[in-house]
């Protein structure tokens, strides 16, 4: 993972550049300050309460002037316990969760059925056309 000293965010090794603001990505050190999460403004007490009993050092900013939602910063050493910390009171995919894979049987359908409503999809745009082409063609033979 490399890390945006502008943005605050994780990003994958495969960049060399931040995709948010195009600023340089490097390795994160331990107490950089790393985006977690978007909480809205009723969350943002119990959460710092909850990383302040963990001995988790925090910032939470608004997002917008309105401060009806912040993001939370914690320290990039302190990432996975901020994690287990939260787990409990946020959902999975707001505390940082990746998705479940999807089983190989139901990929393997979905990929089927995708690329047959592609092959009907392109066999309606073929005859289509080649109604088009023959409704133009009729016009200017008589």
């Amino acid at each position: 993972m490399l890390y945006c000293p502008d943005c605050k965010m994780l990003f994958e090794d495969k960049q060399d550049v931040c995709p948010i603001c195009s600023g340089p990505l490097r390795i994160p050190q331990e107490t950089d300050f790393i985006y977690l999460l978007t909480i809205p403004q009723e969350k943002k007490p119990p959460v710092s309460e909850m990383l302040a009993k963990a001995a988790i050092p925090c910032r939470i900013r608004a997002v917008d002037p309105s401060a009806e939602e912040f993001r939370v910063f914690v320290p990039f050493g302190q990432l996975d316990r901020c994690r287990t910390v939260l787990r409990e009171f946020l959902p999975q995919k707001q505390a940082g969760e990746e998705f479940e894979p999807m089983p190989e049987g139901k990929r393997r359908f979905w990929r089927v059925f995708s690329a047959i409503l592609f092959f009907l999809l392109v066999c309606v745009v073929v005859m289509a056309a080649d109604w088009a082409a023959n409704l133009f063609v009729s016009l200017f033979q008589t």
